[in-house]
C-alpha cells in the first residue's frame, strides 16, 4: 500500500515538474484523494512544536473562536488542547481547506466535536474570529493570484490576532512545483496597516536538507489588530 501510494505521488511530481502542474489547489485535491497527507510538518518534533506555541497563546489570549484557513487533513488539529471535547472553555473552531477530501477527512475524525466544523474556502462565509490561523500554508500559494485571495481572507477572518506559521522570504532556490517562498509580511505592511507585527518566535528546527522532513523554513508570526488590546507577552 505504502509503496503504491510513493509510487503515485512519485509519478505526479514528475509530471508537474515537466510542465503539467495543475495549480495549488487541484495538487493539494489530487494529493489528499490518493492517500497523501498534510505533511512531514504536521507530525513528530515540527507539529509538537507548533502544538505548544497555539497553545500557550489561546491560554493567554483566550479567544472565544479560532478560523483556520488551510487545515488539511486534521493531523496538527488533533494535538491541539482545543481541540478536545473535553477542553474548557470551549473554543469554537472552523476548519477550511480548498480540498473536499481533507474536509471529509476531518469530518469524520472529528465527529462528535461539536465545537469543531469543517468548510470548502470556496463556500464558507467571512464571519471573523479572535484568531486566525495560517499554519505551513503560504509558501504552497505558488500562484499570485491565489496568493493575494489568501491574505485578504485571512484577514477579514480575524477580528484581533492573526498567527502565520510560514517562511517570510523572497527567495526561492529550485524548489518542488507546489513549493514558493513569499515575503508576506510586505504584502501586510503595504494593503493591512491596521495590522502590526507584536510577536516573532523562531522555529528551533531550521530547515536541514540532510533533514527536511524533521526540519522547517518556517517561523511564527503574531500580527494584531492595532485597535486590540494585548494583555501581556508571550
Amino acid at each position: 500500500m505504502l509503496s503504491t501510494l510513493l509510487y503515485r505521488l512519485r509519478k505526479r511530481i514528475n509530471r508537474w515538474r515537466t510542465g503539467g502542474f495543475p495549480g495549488s489547489q487541484q495538487y493539494w485535491e489530487d494529493h489528499y484523494r490518493v492517500g497523501g497527507t498534510s505533511g512531514s510538518g504536521s507530525g513528530g518534533r515540527l507539529a509538537a512544536f507548533k502544538a505548544r506555541v497555539v497553545d500557550r497563546l489561546v491560554k493567554e489570549f483566550n479567544p472565544s473562536s479560532i478560523v483556520e484557513l488551510g487545515c488539511g487533513d486534521g493531523h496538527q488539529l488533533a494535538q491541539f488542547a482545543f481541540s478536545r471535547k473535553d477542553h474548557r472553555p470551549v473554543v469554537d473552531y472552523r476548519g477550511l481547506d480548498v480540498s473536499p477530501t481533507a474536509i471529509a477527512a476531518c469530518r469524520r475524525r472529528f465527529a462528535g466535536h461539536d465545537h469543531l466544523t469543517f468548510s470548502l474556502l470556496t463556500d464558507a462565509t467571512d464571519i471573523p474570529a479572535d484568531l486566525a490561523l495560517s499554519l505551513d500554508v503560504i509558501f504552497h500559494l505558488t500562484e499570485d493570484d491565489v496568493f493575494e485571495d489568501y491574505m485578504n481572507r485571512l484577514f477579514a477572518s480575524a477580528d484581533r490576532y492573526v498567527l502565520v506559521y510560514s517562511s517570510d522570504t523572497d527567495e526561492n532556490a529550485e524548489n518542488a512545483p507546489h513549493f514558493r517562498n513569499r515575503k508576506f509580511s510586505g504584502w501586510i505592511t503595504k494593503n493591512r496597516p491596521e495590522w502590526r507585527l507584536v510577536k516573532t518566535i523562531k522555529n528551533p528546527y531550521p530547515y536541514d536538507p540532510a533533514h527536511p522532513t524533521e526540519t522547517s523554513v518556517a517561523d511564527f508570526y503574531l500580527w494584531e489588530r492595532k485597535e486590540a488590546i494585548t494583555t501581556a507577552g508571550v
